[in-house]
């Protein structure tokens, strides 16, 4: 949609004039980002428009902002709206003395089986104390109203906001002790107790001093049998909503999706950035928070990378599981900065002359490394060799490399038994891994010993090279082999 000026460049608009101006049949100013759309939901932002278009083609309006409500003797003033769906309004409404009430409007006579307030009824019949409890309602003519008093307690929005403001004086972790910690406790109860939310929002939960967690605004908790269910319309606060809330990866929501919101707090905990719109993106993955702070400490950031993850099956599967993860990382933060300087109890040798005679002997470094990693099967194969500085028959960089080597032809085997496995399953596979040009996934033996066969195999592979090498130039005698070119070896298989 353009618009047409005709006026002179030089004359300054003023674009609060414009806003209330309509060129599409039936259509309203979005009040959150100021463009017009004559849909039930602004096709910018998403804000509920419903209640508007109802008021231009008159139906009886809701009450405005700044209007005031009187009931038994008191009085609110309706001061900011606040996210709703449906035909249904949300107010934050001030009394006389200054004290926060939410208003909830709603159609007198809706169908109750849909209506607003019956979901949040529903909600609260299973959330029990953990939701705010309404004061009081009254009834118009056209309207009820639902008033609820808020106490005077902050959200993890607000919290978040505050150390947003105060970035470089922020105790990180006392930060995180006072949000993050509470939040995740909170929902792992809900997890533990089979239930999960899919769909949380920082301004909805307020957190006490004591870690007492409320819902502003009473949300589903789905029972765990359900998951993944499928997204529906549903408010997704940016910066804090999993890729599958939107749509994206498959849009299985589940207790992995409320494990990327407490992770996404934990970020902002930890980064003291405002909320990133490429956190709901499959293809990006957050920035480590050691880029905005180098001094994160790194216990938290991984805890909070492995959460936010775009990959729903690469993060914690469950609050109970990220909770535990969380807590060991502010134990071992703890241990790490309170643990004073200790006393070396060590003879510190002069003889440098070994190390001097060693580089004359071979000045060639003996050391090897072979590193492989598969990203969307999660499986690697990591081989670091040693080579002996000093030997009679062949050298310890040649020894290094016949590990390598091995190392090498491990790893492709690996790859081949994935490639052959795929073929072989053919349809049976899921259609993810069967799509043409789309590698199959590379898997590793279940068992333990089978995968600690793999690396012994792979070294006997390297002893057989060593001795191949060598076989030339060793004299043909009676008794163990001495002198010969040798590497010590650590390797290391990882899955998941």
């Amino acid at each position: 949609m353009s618009e047409r000026r005709d006026e002179a460049g030089d004359s300054e608009l003023n674009e609060a004039e414009f806003a209330g101006a309509q060129t599409l049949p039936g259509a309203v100013v979005c009040p959150m980002c100021n463009l017009m759309s004559a849909a039930g939901y602004c096709g910018t932002c998403g804000y509920e428009l419903l209640s508007l278009l109802r008021a231009g083609l008159g139906v009886d309006p809701a009450p405005p902002a700044g209007a005031r409500l009187e009931h038994a003797g008191q009085g609110v003033v309706l001061r900011v709206q606040l996210p709703c769906l449906g035909d249904a309004q949300r107010w934050l409404a001030l009394d006389d003395a200054g004290a926060r009430y939410e208003v909830v409007v709603t159609p007198r006579h809706a169908n109750l089986d849909s209506s607003y307030l019956f979901h949040r009824a529903t909600a609260r019949a299973v959330l029990g104390d953990a939701v705010l409890t309404p004061t009081f309602a009254f009834d118009t003519a056209t309207r009820r109203f639902t008033v609820t008093a808020l106490p005077p307690v902050p959200s993890v929005a607000d919290g978040l906001a505050a150390l947003l403001a105060d970035r470089l004086g922020v105790d990180v972790v006392a930060a995180i002790e006072r949000w993050v910690l509470p939040l995740c406790t909170f929902v792992a109860r809900w997890h533990a107790e089979g239930r999960f939310f899919g769909a949380l929002d920082p301004a909805e939960i307020l957190i006490d001093g004591e870690g007492v967690v409320k819902l502003r605004e009473p949300i589903a908790a789905l029972e765990l049998s359900v998951a993944p269910v499928a997204p529906r319309r549903r408010r997704t606060p940016r910066g804090f909503s999993a890729p599958e809330l939107v749509g994206h990866q498959g849009g299985g929501v589940g207790p992995r999706t409320d494990v990327f919101f407490i992770g996404a707090v934990l970020y902002y905990a930890l980064t003291r950035v405002a909320p990133l719109s490429e956190a709901s993106l499959p293809s990006e993955r957050l920035p480590p928070p050691q880029v905005y702070y180098p001094d994160v400490p790194p216990e938290l950031a991984a805890v909070a990378r492995r959460a936010t993850s775009p990959m729903a099956t690469r993060r914690y599967a469950n609050a109970p599981e990220l909770l535990r993860a969380l807590r060991i990382a502010l134990r071992t933060h703890t241990q790490r900065v309170s643990a004073g300087p200790r006393r070396l109890l060590l003879d510190i040798g002069h003889e440098l002359h070994i190390g001097v005679l060693k580089g004359q002997f071979s000045p060639v470094n003996q050391d090897d490394l072979f590193l492989a990693f598969d990203a969307p099967s999660g499986v690697g194969f990591f081989m670091i060799a040693d080579g002996v500085s000093i030997s009679h028959h062949g050298t310890g960089d040649m020894a290094s490399a016949c590990v390598r080597q091995e190392a090498v032809e491990l790893w492709q085997r690996i790859c081949m038994n994935a490639a052959l496995e795929s073929q072989a399953a053919g349809d049976a596979l899921p259609e993810a891994t069967t799509m043409p040009g789309l590698p199959p996934r590379i898997s590793l033996p279940n068992a333990l010993d089978d995968r600690r066969r793999l690396v012994q195999e792979m070294l006997d592979g390297a002893n057989r090279r060593i001795a191949e090498l060598i076989h030339a130039e060793m004299p043909r005698f009676r008794g163990p082999a001495e002198g010969i070119m040798a590497s010590t070896s650590v390797g290391v298989l990882l899955s998941g």
